[in-house]
């Protein structure tokens, strides 16, 4: 893969201390961006703000969905009743709704 991708490889899972800012400018400036979902994955707020941050320039950069065997699809009664529970105030959970199904269509 390496060999592959001269400009080099960036695992956001790296980055825990890195401002939200920043990681945005580094999914913008991607030729690709790989999401892995596991198990918890829709639960971790880190990781639902990266993934609404890749969607929202899904029309820019390849985006790569990919599942591990632990993932879950969430069902309709926890997309419209849990979902974004914990989030803080001002995320807009309609919106991440919106874009976390853009994300499994293109699963589908």
């Amino acid at each position: 893969v390496l060999e592959f991708c001269k400009a080099g490889i960036l695992v956001l899972a790296d980055l825990d201390d890195t401002p939200g800012k920043d990681v945005y400018k580094a999914v913008c400036s991607a030729r690709a961006v790989v999401i892995m979902l596991s198990a918890g994955s829709l639960e971790s707020p880190v990781q639902l703000q990266i993934i609404m941050d890749v969607m929202s320039v899904a029309d820019e950069v390849e985006v790569i969905p990919m599942i591990t065997s632990s993932f879950r699809f969430p069902t309709k009664q926890f997309l419209e009743e849990e979902f974004g529970r914990g989030l803080s105030g001002d995320s807009d959970v309609d919106e991440m709704r919106i874009r976390l199904t853009g994300l499994f269509k293109r699963i589908a």
